[in-house]
């Protein structure tokens, strides 16, 4: 039997402040995107609807991978607890899902502001990796303390998949924080807007080997640039498996997407800007898989194969090495509802055989 998301189940004070806007203002057709996202989900404790409109973020989150898996064509056993998804086939693999959120006093994401940005990059991403790190390390915590005596875990790669939803506007950290805590791989992107103001530069690659909490303490970055996380195989992660993701791949017609896609190939970026009806994603855009060098357990690399998965390993501190190249990969994209009947006056308004791409360098 499917699960059905959006019929509360507890009371109105304890309902995420995103669920209640979901639930009143999420058309249909976006509704019925994540209900086909759950076909296959089994609620193994029958919590899951409960925690989804309660917590919202780390549901999605399972959601989200859950259709992903399946996309992929792996076979996930539901009939252990936990971890979140022991993958039977076509090799074993152990996911656990994570996801990081603002600290007790922070801003939630729940307060963006489309109309602002963060005014400093630099003190974003510090915050993020910080964020990161601590979602990690409690997985990996769990992981020896626990998960790895379970007799359907011992021996098996294990990976944890993780993302943000940890302040306004998370989803523009794209893969900074990320690869700076796994391969201590920075861009320090304030440097270089007030460096080339044109963005006609390449951005530069540095490396970032620690950075410091509000307490002054440092945490070392750079987890997968030696061995000591050799239990975990390889990160899973992404940014824009968000509403607006469930808003690209629904039929409605009146979305406008924003999407920027890097072509790490070439060292070129491609933007779209217009009509959902001329845009297409799949649940795969966006997802990256980070490689751990260092494990006792690799896993292989043709598993997540496909032209919408980046994944990348380390040669180095700073130094990444693609693992399977793609032109094509989604770095951030904002979707937007507009009244019924928008997009097509723009699209009547357009010249014919109009492209809503263009490049960028």
């Amino acid at each position: 039997m499917s699960i059905d998301l959006f019929i509360p189940v507890v009371p109105p004070d304890h309902i995420h402040a995103a669920f209640s806007t979901l639930h009143g203002s999420a058309r249909p057709s976006e509704k019925a995107v994540l209900q086909e996202w759950a076909k296959g989900f089994e609620d193994r404790d029958g919590k899951f609807v409960k925690e989804f409109q309660m917590t919202l973020d780390s549901s999605f989150w399972e959601l989200y991978l859950h259709k992903a898996f399946k996309e992929l064509g792996f076979a996930v056993d539901y009939g252990k607890v936990s971890p979140d998804f022991c993958i039977a086939a076509p090799e074993p693999l152990i996911v656990e899902a994570t996801v990081s959120l603002h600290a007790v006093g922070g801003v939630p994401m729940t307060e963006t502001d489309p109309l602002e940005k963060p005014d400093d990059f630099n003190e974003f991403d510090r915050q993020a990796i910080i964020r990161l790190a601590n979602s990690i390390d409690s997985k990996v915590r769990k992981y020896r303390g626990s998960y790895a005596a379970l007799p359907h875990v011992a021996g098996k790669p294990f990976v944890i998949a993780v993302a943000a939803f940890d302040r306004p506007h998370f989803y523009l950290q794209a893969q900074r924080a990320v690869e700076a805590l796994l391969y201590r791989s920075y861009v320090d992107e304030e440097q270089h807007l007030r460096d080339h103001p044109k963005l006609d530069v390449p951005l530069k690659v540095q490396d970032l080997p620690f950075v410091k909490k509000d307490s002054g303490a440092k945490i070392d970055l750079g987890l997968f640039c030696d061995d000591s996380l050799p239990e975990v195989s390889a990160i899973i992660q992404s940014t824009s498996a968000t509403w607006s993701k469930v808003r690209a791949m629904c039929d409605d017609p009146d979305v406008m997407i924003e999407a920027i896609y890097e072509d790490r190939v070439n060292g070129k970026v491609r933007v779209f800007k217009g009509p959902n009806e001329k845009y297409r994603e799949s649940i795969l855009s966006g997802l990256r898989v980070y490689h751990n060098p260092y494990a006792e357990l690799p896993i292989d690399p043709t598993l997540f194969r496909r032209p919408e998965i980046f994944q990348a390993t380390a040669i180095g501190p700073a130094v990444i090495r693609t693992v399977a190249d793609s032109g094509h990969i989604l770095v951030n994209r904002v979707a937007t509802l507009f009244p019924e009947g928008t997009m097509r006056r723009v699209l009547e308004g357009a010249e014919s055989g109009k492209s809503y791409w263009y490049e960028t360098k």
